[in-house]
């Protein structure tokens, strides 16, 4: 039986479209009939087709008279073109359903050639979603020439976001003479390096003056050049217009290549942040892997960033930095006194937060009045993080006392799940409290969290 919403549509879109998760949208149409169309709209954000066969399937649910994904509201598109079987009449069937309000597409290539996507399937993704997409992901993809890289860029005419992942060409001798892509246009811009050192795209890029946000996934090779003037380009051009900086890092951690790493990656001995005066948001998060999960981080690695962000000769007013977040440094061995005193420095005259963050696993066993969303406060758990907080504002004192100092705390409940006779070892699955699902699946009982890529 359909029971009629007593709240006017626009109300109800307006709670769908900022509820927090759109699993939960998706279920209410099960509450109420006629508040399908609404849920559609709200709820199914994001298609993710992994072959042709998914979107096909997809497509023969939208010939049915009782369909209601029509009524979606499509943002965002992912292809995995590493299935190569897609066809063009596909792909325009697919736009023509959803792609009214489609912004996001994501290519995933698996680490393809792009030349080895069909030529059917290729020309009908640039054509049906080149005046279409205002931002767009590449992802693990290699071109035969930069040349090849910069015409596919070319097709998007509206294009404000673009992101990287491990996208590389194979020219030998480097890129071609005069071959640049403009990306005047562009305000968002992610750049994920390859693994391997190999060629990659960042050489191309030109005309940088209206990037705003900017985030750098750097390569894990110390003495990269082509990357670090690459980078270095970027940030001179993008001057005054950049307002957030984004660095996110693995670099190798063996005894004998820390002091190298310190030494020798651009990130530590180049960085220059000196045109960049109207930074607003700054996220240095740098990890060094280890097969020892117990070693500390390398003392002192931040320094020399923050020193030279702060040591700039021509800025007599000061930076315009207001977050500083820096993620990875919750219970490491540093120079505290030092970091604290750097925060307090007269060129940092707005900064407002200086963010850390810590990660929390706990049991039901530390779990107190039916509340497992995270440990009780008289529990093992409750403890450590009360003094792991108690020890870190003690270690930025200064900071704690002027109130910017804010700690994330993510909450992991563990569940131990009956092995089977086979398995030798329990499975744990780490569940995050904010009800997005299960976090990770281990075979032991210690959950190591090492971030996002």
């Amino acid at each position: 039986m359909t029971v009629p919403s007593n709240l006017p549509t626009d109300i109800l879109l307006l709670i769908l479209e900022y509820f927090y998760d759109p699993a939960e949208i998706r279920r209410l149409s099960l509450v109420c009939r006629s508040w399908i169309p609404a849920t559609r709209l709200c709820g199914f954000r994001r298609i993710q087709t992994r072959s042709w066969h998914h979107l096909l399937q997809l497509l023969l649910l939208c010939d049915s008279p009782k369909e209601t994904l029509s009524n979606a509201h499509v943002k965002e598109v992912a292809f995995a073109l590493s299935d190569l079987g897609y066809s063009s009449f596909k792909i325009e069937r697919f736009v023509e359903t959803f792609g009214r309000s489609i912004h996001t597409l994501r290519l995933n290539g698996a680490g393809i050639p792009w030349e080895q996507v069909s030529r059917d399937t290729g020309e009908a993704i640039l054509k049906a979603f080149g005046g279409l997409a205002t931002r767009l992901e590449l992802v693990q993809f290699s071109f035969e020439t930069s040349e090849a890289f910069v015409l596919l860029l070319q097709h998007f005419e509206r294009l404000q976001s673009l992101q990287l992942v491990e996208c590389w060409y194979r020219e030998s001798h480097g890129p071609s003479a005069g071959i640049q892509f403009d990306i005047g246009r562009i305000t968002d811009l992610t750049l994920v390096s390859d693994p391997k050192g190999r060629l990659n795209t960042y050489g191309l890029f030109t005309n940088c003056n209206s990037l705003k946000v900017l985030r750098i996934r750097p390569s894990r090779i110390l003495d990269h050049s082509a990357e670090r003037t690459a980078i270095k380009r970027i940030l001179e051009e993008a001057g005054d217009s950049l307002e957030e900086l984004d660095i996110e890092a693995k670099l190798p951690c063996e005894v004998h290549h820390i002091e190298d790493v310190l030494e020798r990656h651009y990130l530590f001995t180049s960085l220059n942040l000196k045109r960049n005066t109207n930074l607003r948001k700054l996220r240095v998060a740098i990890r060094f892997r280890d097969s020892d999960y117990t070693r500390r981080q390398p003392r002192d690695y931040l320094l020399p960033i923050l020193r030279r962000l702060v040591e700039v000769p021509r800025l007599s007013a000061g930076l315009r930095l207001e977050v500083l977040d820096l993620p990875f440094i919750f219970d490491q061995e540093m120079e505290w006194d030092v970091l604290d005193n750097l925060l307090q420095h007269p060129r940092l005259p707005c900064l407002k937060e200086v963010r850390c963050h810590t990660f929390v696993c706990f049991s039901a066993s530390d779990c107190a009045n039916g509340d497992y969303t995270k440990p009780s406060e008289t529990s093992d758990r409750g403890k450590e993080l009360a003094e792991g907080l108690r020890r870190l504002k003690s270690r930025l004192r200064r900071c704690e006392e002027r109130g910017i100092l804010v700690v994330d705390v993510d909450y992991g409940l563990l569940s131990i799940v009956e092995p089977n006779v086979e398995k030798e070892v329990p499975e744990v699955v780490a569940i995050e409290s904010s009800g997005r699902g299960i976090f990770r699946r281990m075979k032991s009982a210690i959950l190591r969290r090492w971030g996002r890529v």
